[in-house]
């Protein structure tokens, strides 16, 4: 099964303008998609929006399965979270969010009476994936078409600003393109949102897809293609799905040459059907995903049954004491190893194409650093500041004391002259906050991708400058892929 992942390059600049906006937002109202209510939240929305009032809303409920939403809005309510199922096309369900706006902004409101400041428009943001339904949720709300709309991604290509009125307040609504994150940890995520139309369609394989939506029918929702087609369903498991795209294929007479069923065709048609509700109302997600919001119990207490069964009497523990010791001491000198020496890591994504590549193998030295400062040119590794566990792999460009900027035609700048540098696989097109010239501290280097168009760096002011104390070491060797063995030169 193909892993999809797709983070074209004006994500990376939408999210920067995400960010920006945010200054001028009381409210985020963030949209995801019922049918995989966990799947289609971004996680660097969550981050972004950190200190913002949200809510959460549940589109394409009407698509979703009744009793697996209501589960996950239960799970979510223990936590004290509100979150709104519904149709954003249906503007009845689309006015019970405005006493959730009025709920989720109320301490604003207080503290602008209390300064003398009555009846202040409020301004939200409606943020999500692509094709979750955001313009069309706009539109119920506004009673207009104030927004396009579109049933593919990347319908909404910039800011959009609509004014609604609910009698004691006007809502000022940003609508905002539709983003993903660079990588999806779990590669099950991947093809439900490919499933479920938040992907290109043009990066699809669309068999593969229809392959992975029988099989998971069959287990959950074994009569929804029985009903739909009209057709007596084998087991999907193996080659059988193919056959069941074949009968499907035959019964719709989606032909191709010779007679036979067209299997590309007839895989678009069951995809269609499952994105407008025709298979009937379906979750793709189902039992322990993400915040475990279905967990099984029996699971729950098998586990506590293994983990009792394997502790043992003490005698037991005594016989093992030596081999723990032993770990112990593998394990320090790891660390010590991993703390001031080097360490492994994998490129995960594109931002430095064409030098490295998704799914490269680095060694990162952390000895030199100890006795000279970093160069221009180097490649180094140093921690996200928004995500745990995330580190970034960029290309030194300024350094302590410089003067960076970077222009509309994509001249890199150090203290008023051009810089010449061969490392950019195109011409930049958005400077960033390095349209504005950049004074860098006596500990402060800016970093660039390679890949100018398609990385988050340090004209992110999510990233921004990197901090000395910040760089974790310099790569020096790439190990992987093996044709592409070598020492990672900066210069």
């Amino acid at each position: 099964m193909t892993e999809y992942q797709w983070y074209p390059g004006h994500m990376t600049k939408a999210r920067r303008e995400m960010e920006e906006n945010l200054k001028l937002i009381d409210l985020v109202i963030e949209l995801a998609d019922a049918r995989l209510p966990e799947s289609s939240r971004n996680p660097d929305i969550g981050r972004m929006c950190q200190g913002k009032s949200r809510v959460l809303i549940l589109g394409k409920a009407d698509l979703a399965d009744p009793v697996r939403t209501n589960a996950y809005v239960k799970a979510q309510e223990e936590k004290g979270i509100t979150v709104l199922p519904m149709d954003a096309r249906n503007r009845a369900d689309a006015k019970t969010l405005r006493p959730a706006i009025q709920n989720a902004v109320k301490a604003r409101v207080e503290k602008d009476r209390k300064r003398g400041i009555l009846n202040r428009p409020v301004r939200a943001m409606i943020a999500g994936i692509p094709n979750v339904g955001k313009s069309t949720l706009i539109n119920s709300l506004a009673g207009r078409s104030a927004a396009k709309t579109g049933n593919k991604p990347g319908v909404t290509k910039g800011r959009q600003w609509i004014s609604v009125n609910t009698g004691n307040m006007t809502i000022q609504l940003m609508d905002t393109p539709g983003i993903l994150w660079p990588k999806f940890e779990d590669r099950e995520v991947g093809i439900r949102l490919a499933v479920a139309g938040s992907i290109n369609d043009d990066i699809l394989d669309e068999e593969d897809l229809a392959v992975w939506l029988l099989r998971f029918l069959e287990a959950h929702y074994p009569d929804a293609v029985s009903s739909r087609y009209g057709i007596e369903v084998p087991s999907a498991e193996g080659t059988g799905a193919a056959e069941v795209l074949k009968a499907i294929g035959e019964k719709r007479a989606v032909l191709g040459k010779g007679g036979e069923p067209d299997l590309r065709a007839t895989s678009h048609i069951l995809l269609d059907d499952f994105r407008n509700g025709r298979l009937g109302r379906i979750t793709l997600e189902f039992g322990r995903i993400g915040v475990s919001y279905m967990s099984d119990q029996s699971y729950s207490e098998e586990e506590k049954n293994t983990e009792e069964e394997n502790t043992g009497k003490g005698g037991k523990m005594r016989g093992v004491v030596s081999f723990f010791i032993y770990i112990g001491v593998i394990l320090f000198v790891t660390f010590l190893l991993i703390r001031f020496v080097g360490q492994r890591t994998e490129v995960v994504g594109y931002s430095m194409t064409p030098t490295l590549d998704n799914g490269d193998q680095l060694i990162v030295e952390k000895i030199s650093y100890r006795f000279k400062d970093p160069q221009r040119f180097d490649i180094i590794v140093f921690p996200f500041q928004y995500a745990k566990n995330t580190y970034y792999v960029k290309r030194i460009i300024g350094l302590p004391g410089e003067t960076v900027q970077i222009d509309y035609d994509g001249n890199i700048y150090i203290d008023g002259e051009i810089l010449d540098e061969h490392y950019g696989k195109e011409v930049i097109e958005d400077p960033g906050i390095a349209k504005n010239p950049i004074t860098l501290g006596p500990d402060e280097y800016f970093v660039l991708g390679d890949n100018r168009n398609d990385s988050q760096d340090s004209r992110d002011p999510a990233v921004g400058v990197i901090h000395r104390k910040d760089i974790i070491g310099r790569v020096w060797l790439r190990i992987y892929p093996f044709d592409k063995f070598g020492l990672m030169k900066g210069k």
